[in-house]
């Protein structure tokens, strides 16, 4: 279709659109193209300086679901999506014909659907590819890319509120160790945006570790700041004075030992674990564990990262190592 535009160089581009962004002149409704020297921008209106260009309409992907699905009831079809790749809730009745039009509408070149939990101490996704060629996702995240193989690795978009706080954890000059690495959820942010002395990063996952392996050279990091450690943290890590100690797994209250044995005193553990709605002064365990061990900890804060059914709830709570007695 024939609309009024704004033509410019390619180098320039970036900086009008910004600048149409907030005078709120671009018609939103067609496609951005551009040839070998200039980029055309769809305007509202027309405006001085513009030109005429043909332009493709803009189909938003759930309008080309409906209209492509008009006998199927798709409201209760729930899904995510992660770049190039779909992955529908293990409830949802997807059919070859479904998964094709969710494909097309968002230009998606894999689907899976769940069908089931994630399964032993590794951790691995039940999923069942339905369409594409399958192989690696890449998920970015305020500036870090993750990428994995869905088939391989479990990924929780829900946790993204807790990766990326770890870009403002007080780790500079510090020793970090991530007992449970996995593909580098919260490793990637504090070595992308901070400065920590060593991070030490441990998983059991050989799947997880080579993901971790390819994300760092994909975020352009140090190589030099991290050790990767492939077994059991409770074993493999090595015995050190860690300033942060970071546990994302369920089971973290029962690694509590393994991880204060390589703290210190004044050293921050940041422990993930389940609790029931119903259950009160679940930190108090953590702490009354904490000294029978040994270890006097005060609780630093304690949130709800997400609900995982009805009465179980996510929990990240962040203690501090007062005092070791000796």
């Amino acid at each position: 279709m024939k609309k009024y535009c704004i033509r410019v160089e390619k180098q320039n581009a970036k900086i009008t659109i910004n600048h149409l962004i907030e005078k709120n002149l671009i018609d939103l409704n067609y496609i951005i193209n551009q040839d070998k020297n200039f980029v055309y921008i769809p305007l509202r209106e027309k405006t001085d300086g513009s030109t005429v260009h043909s332009f493709k309409a803009y189909v938003r992907p759930m309008n080309y679901i409906k209209l492509h699905l008009k006998n199927i009831d798709i409201k209760n079809i729930r899904y995510i999506k992660f770049d190039d790749t779909i992955i529908f809730n293990k409830n949802s009745k997807i059919t070859k014909r479904i998964a094709k039009i969710y494909a097309e509408g968002f230009k998606a070149k894999n689907i899976y659907i769940n069908r089931g939990d994630v399964t032993g101490i590794l951790r691995q996704p039940s999923l069942k590819k339905i369409y594409g060629p399958g192989g690696d996702v890449r998920n970015v995240e305020y500036g870090v890319k993750y990428f994995f193989d869905p088939l391989k690795i479990m990924f929780s978009p829900g946790n993204i509120n807790v990766r990326t706080y770890m870009k403002y954890a007080n780790v500079d000059d510090k020793i970090v160790l991530d007992m449970f690495a996995g593909i580098g959820y919260f490793s990637l942010p504090v070595l992308k945006y901070k400065n920590p002395r060593m991070l030490y990063a441990c998983d059991l996952n050989p799947d997880s570790i080579f993901y971790l392996e390819k994300n760092i050279g994909e975020n352009g990091i140090n190589r030099d700041k991290i050790k990767i450690i492939t077994g059991d943290s409770r074993k493999m890590c090595p015995y050190i004075s860690a300033d942060y100690i970071i546990m994302g797994n369920f089971e973290s209250i029962n690694f509590l030992a393994s991880s204060l044995i390589r703290s210190k005193e004044g050293a921050v553990i940041s422990m993930h674990y389940l609790i029931s709605r119903s259950t009160s002064n679940s930190a108090q365990q953590v702490v009354n564990k904490g000294r029978r061990l040994g270890y006097i900890l005060a609780l630093i804060k304690m949130y709800e990262v997400k609900t995982i059914s009805p009465e179980l709830i996510h929990v990240n709570s962040i203690f501090r190592v007062i005092n070791i007695i000796r």
